[in-house]
């Protein structure tokens, strides 16, 4: 793409967040500040589209009758318009994939906060049971001691 062609169509990012659409000597700024409204990305290739079904831009010296270099200044538009609409549609398919990835990590963040909860659940519930069981073998072993301390007396007393 020639930058002195008169029907140059190119885009570029002004520095402040905009877009700006230059055709011929006519600048089209998107900048923030400028008397001109934003322009989206959107917006630039409904612009590009409009260049490209002109064959050139109204305010250009360039017309539907400027035969061979208007041509060439349309496929050079066409490649353009087709290079934006590619790297939108992987822009588009990069931010997808983020969100995805974004969303699976809450996901991820949210089983991890339920895993701990049941694992501290579980963790106080097994220190309950070992509290129980160790209650348990003192109750069985003072029981034991009872039942052998009855037996001998038991014992003890038919013997006499």
């Amino acid at each position: 793409m020639r930058g002195d062609s008169p029907a140059c169509l190119r885009l570029c990012n002004s520095g402040a967040g905009g877009v700006l659409l230059r055709c011929s000597n006519t600048i089209h700024s998107a900048a923030p500040g400028d008397a001109a409204p934003r322009l989206t990305l959107a917006a630039a290739v409904e612009y590009c589209q409009a260049l490209e079904t002109d064959g050139g831009h109204g305010d250009s010296p360039v017309g539907r009758d400027a035969g061979e270099g208007a041509m060439a200044a349309g496929e050079t538009v066409r490649t353009a318009i087709e290079e934006l609409r590619k790297a939108l549609t992987s822009l588009d398919n990069a931010l997808e994939t983020r969100f995805e990835r974004e969303r699976a990590h809450v996901e991820i963040e949210s089983e991890v906060r339920r895993v701990n909860t049941d694992r501290s659940r579980l963790a106080q519930e097994l220190d309950q049971s070992e509290f129980r069981a160790n209650r348990l073998e003192e109750v069985n072993r003072e029981v034991s001691r009872r039942l052998v301390t009855a037996m001998e007396t038991i014992r003890a007393v038919l013997d006499r």
